[in-house]
Formats: C-alpha cells, sequence, structure tokens
C-alpha cells in the first residue's frame, strides 16, 4: 500500500521507488496466482468456492473426477 508519506520527498526518487516496488509486487503475485490456479487445474478432484480462480482452473483443465462448488454468497 502506497501511503501520502511515501510522495514527499522527491530528493531520494521515493515516488519512483514506491511504483517500482508496487509493480514489482503485483508481477510477483499474479505469477503466483496463475502458478496455483494451474496447479489447481492439474488435480483429480476440486473442492472450491465460486472465484475467478475456480474458473480458470474449470477452463484449463480437462475435467475433474469430482467436483463440489460452494456457494456462500457475495465474495
Amino acid at each position: 500500500m502506497i501511503y501520502e508519506d511515501d510522495f514527499v520527498d522527491y530528493k531520494e526518487g521515493s515516488v519512483g521507488k514506491a511504483l517500482y516496488e508496487q509493480s514489482k509486487n503485483m508481477y510477483e503475485e499474479g505469477l503466483k496466482y496463475l502458478t496455483t490456479t494451474l496447479l489447481l487445474s492439474g488435480c483429480n478432484c476440486l473442492c472450491a468456492g465460486c472465484v475467478s480462480a475456480t474458473v480458470g482452473a474449470l477452463l484449463m483443465t480437462e475435467g475433474y473426477e469430482y467436483l463440489y462448488l460452494f456457494d456462500l454468497g457475495i465474495y
């Protein structure tokens, strides 16, 4: 999370550093998300909530032997 204090010191380059760290973190988090989704798609069984990673795994798999999707409301 970027706070207002991060944008005060322009001499140190805090704006660029904060944006760089944010973009690097977003890349790493996205990569972990895709890796997890790919691993889920390779399983034989899936018990998951109705979220986007579940949809991604369903699109990438050739099918599950057992599948249970639960819906607990708005996520």
